[in-house]
């Protein structure tokens, strides 16, 4: 119950619905680490806790879409693609 309450309130963030948007206008399902850090950079997105690092907005991003099941990230590709949710 609280899992599916937390992917709610994250779906429903501007920047992740835009994000997953982006995940399925993408030719392949997913999208790269260069492709959320220039999306982020874009959009002007600050995430809490990041240092104002590249890397620190992408880890937040990860982090939060995978804690709530919104996005699968492939570590090896350096990419996040949209977890299925049943």
């Amino acid at each position: 119950m609280q899992l599916a309450l937390l992917r709610d309130v994250v779906i429903n963030l501007e920047a992740f619905r835009k994000l997953v948007e982006l995940v399925k206008q993408s030719e392949k399902g997913r999208i790269t680490k260069d492709d959320v850090i220039q999306f982020v950079s874009n959009h002007d997105i600050t995430t809490p806790n990041a240092n104002g690092g590249d890397s620190d907005e992408f880890n937040w991003i990860v982090e939060w879409g995978r804690q709530a099941l919104v996005f699968n990230y492939d570590a090896n590709e350096e990419s996040i693609s949209i977890r299925s949710f049943r």
